[in-house]
């Protein structure tokens, strides 16, 4: 786990000195919003398409990052959108953006603009925090990629206080 919160502090400081806007999901979003369970592999973030571009120019200049897969479409039956991945020292990241997830039958469009008010702050180290979706959007993802038993804890998180932010009550009562 110290290797992916080094790697995402490293991420972190590379993206802010670009301007270059974040938000954490996936398995690392689940552990950050306190699924201690939940042991993650990778760092996965939702940026903005024209930042999604940006990154491999940074990542071909900054020392200990390089491209594995470029920005392109992949498509899925539960998720599709643009996909890359890069390595920041030895752990993978992926980068999405412009992502549709199929939830209850519908495809939910979220992007980094759409989300951002629906993010919730969370400490990585220290004073350094990121953000990561509200409980009650996280909990839509893992269930639109079968992760039943996470949205059902993540669910109750949200329970404690909700998130309440009119775009995330339209997504989970859509």
């Amino acid at each position: 786990m110290d290797e992916l919160i080094s790697a995402a502090l490293k991420l972190k400081r590379i993206l802010d000195e670009h301007g270059i806007g974040f938000i954490v999901v996936g398995s690392l979003a689940d552990y950050l919003l306190g699924l201690d369970s939940v042991r993650p592999r990778d760092v996965d973030l939702l940026v903005s398409r024209s930042d999604a571009e940006r990154i491999s120019g940074v990542a071909r200049e900054e020392s200990g990052v390089r491209i594995v897969s470029p920005m392109e479409y992949r498509g899925g039956d539960n998720i599709r959108g643009l996909y890359g991945r890069i390595l920041v020292d030895t752990v993978s990241v992926d980068i999405l953006a412009n992502v549709e997830l199929r939830y209850r039958g519908e495809w939910l469009y979220i992007t980094y603009e759409n989300l951002i008010p629906c993010t919730v702050e969370v400490t990585l180290t220290g004073e350094i925090s990121v953000r990561v979706p509200c409980p009650e959007i996280q909990a839509v993802a893992d269930e639109a990629l079968g992760r039943a038993e996470r949205a059902r804890v993540l669910k109750k998180l949200a329970a404690r206080p909700a998130c309440g932010k009119e775009l995330c009550q339209l997504i989970i009562t859509s």
